[in-house]
């Protein structure tokens, strides 16, 4: 497992030099680990005369000198390393209709092992939250409450999903 996270700051500067320095001093009393320990940017989300707001990704310099070093043993050598938040913002911007710039969208990405929730506006991330429950947990959890295999709860899952009809908020049909 890797440790990320992101951050959105507002700074009374558009100054990029400003942003950098006032940003060590906040991640330093944010985060629990020491500044030489991580490698972080940033990206101004907007800017007014008065100030700015910044986007914020930071990570541990030892996970992300792990992920360079695995995907160079593939023959990989990349040229830039985002966060899932950020690469996923990027192609709202490029795929959904203009007119939903100005509305909120959520995300939600269930994977096997966790599930991401990211909420954008105006396609930049405001809210980016993992958790430590995907796929794999849900298929265990309807194995054991319909007392079947794991791989009759998966093939279920995937082929037509579970409807819970018990349920008050079950819709008809």
């Amino acid at each position: 497992r890797s440790w990320t996270s992101s951050r959105i700051f507002t700074f009374p500067s558009k100054d990029k030099r400003i942003i950098q320095s006032s940003l060590h001093f906040e991640l330093d009393d944010d985060i629990p680990f020491s500044m030489e320990d991580i490698i972080f940017d940033f990206a101004v989300l907007n800017s007014t005369p008065s100030h700015s707001t910044v986007y914020t990704a930071l990570a541990l310099k030892q996970d992300i000198m792990n992920l360079v070093s695995g995907l160079q043993i593939l023959g990989l050598d990349p040229d830039m390393i985002t966060t899932d938040a950020w690469a996923t913002g990027f192609v709202l911007k490029q795929s959904l209709p203009k007119e939903l710039e100005k509305h909120p969208v959520c995300v939600v990405n269930i994977g096997s092992q966790h599930a991401s929730i990211q909420i954008y506006l105006e396609f930049n991330p405001i809210v980016h939250h993992v958790i430590q429950f995907g796929g794999s947990d849900i298929t265990r959890a309807l194995a054991q409450y319909y007392k079947i295999s794991f791989d009759e709860a998966e093939k279920g899952k995937k082929d037509g999903a579970f409807v819970l009809t018990l349920s008050p908020y079950a819709l008809p049909n």
